[in-house]
């Protein structure tokens, strides 16, 4: 089943949280993974309520998105002028 049929309020290309959460599941222990998987299985109201129940969790893993999306921009950008 695709993602949009299982969660389709939730898509790669419309939720401004989707690498926050990508990286609470790949970098986070065991309850911050799981807090992931749940917002993606959450509905939107929910979702707003994980949210705001763990605002640090939100905060550190939107800095390690970050993070990773300059790493793999400059990784792009360093194999086009090679």
């Amino acid at each position: 089943m695709a993602l949009d049929e299982a969660w389709p309020w939730m898509t790669i290309s419309d939720d401004p949280d989707w690498n926050t959460v990508e990286a609470m599941i790949c970098y986070g222990g065991g309850f911050v993974a799981a807090l992931g998987q749940l917002y993606r299985r959450a509905d939107p109201q929910n979702q707003a309520r994980l949210k705001g129940a763990f605002p640090e969790y939100w905060r550190s893993y939107t800095e390690i998105a970050r993070q990773q999306q300059a790493a793999q921009a400059e990784e792009t950008k360093r194999k086009g002028t090679l």
